[in-house]
């Protein structure tokens, strides 16, 4: 934070300055095969003498519980592994909550890590209590849809739908790290009917980049998060 102008003593009272407030902060987007299985190194390195607190729904876990709760054993510290019922029903204020009551009840500290494991909605909803939980904790999305590895998964918005306005509110907060697996049950069960999505990047020049598949995402994003509800980023970006 810096300070733009600031007034002496003597000049009238009125404005006593401008501070401008920002911050970059940039964040890999790694491809993880084997973490549908339960093995890869960029999972143990990024909860590393961590507290974790790993969030998945019902759907992912009866496809890849036993792999979830494998990669978290393997790992020392304490991690906890939480099951909530997800989807846009449950994309709301209380849904956060629940997240952010788990995270106080293992007492995660500072240093503390919120993993997402899902879609789009258990992205967000991760998302959006990592930027309350200690007024902002890191996060890891695991996202495990073709959409959202190329959509919710790479952002840097969380957000709940209030009173039938969807996703009223929210936060721009960047997660730690992205880990892609790009074959996985989930994945594979995408109607090959289906064209593959489409992922619009804007370079510096203001120009529109479409991209498809994973690729969309593979190596380091940088994002700048400022005050005023405004997001940007250098280079390519996705919002």
């Amino acid at each position: 934070m810096r300070v733009i102008h600031t007034h002496s003593e003597a000049e009238p009272a009125g404005r006593v300055g401008r501070l401008q407030c920002a911050r970059t902060l940039a964040f890999d987007v790694v491809r993880a095969p084997g973490l549908s299985v339960g093995v890869h190194e960029a999972f143990a390195a990024a909860v590393a003498g961590r507290r974790v607190l790993m969030i998945t729904s019902p759907t992912v876990h009866s496809l890849y519980g036993e792999a979830l709760t494998s990669l978290l054993a393997s790992q020392q510290g304490a991690h906890q592994y939480e099951v909530l019922p997800l989807g846009e029903a449950r994309k709301h204020m209380r849904t956060v909550e629940r997240v952010c009551e788990l995270a106080a009840r293992m007492k995660l500290d500072r240093r503390g890590l919120l993993v997402a494991v899902g879609g789009g909605v258990c992205s967000d909803i991760v998302t959006f209590a990592a930027s309350m939980i200690r007024r902002g904790i890191d996060h890891l999305r695991i996202p495990t849809t073709l959409i959202g590895q190329v959509d919710a998964g790479i952002g840097i918005k969380g957000a709940v739908n209030l009173q039938g306005l969807k996703s009223f509110v929210g936060c721009f907060h960047p997660p730690a790290g992205v880990l892609l697996d790009p074959v996985n049950r989930l994945n594979r069960a995408f109607p090959p009917s289906v064209a593959p999505p489409k992922a619009k990047a804007d370079d510096d020049d203001g120009a529109d980049d479409e991209m498809t598949e994973i690729d969309v995402g593979v190596g380091p994003l940088e994002a700048k998060v400022g005050v005023g509800g405004r997001s940007g980023a250098r280079g390519r970006k996705w919002i």
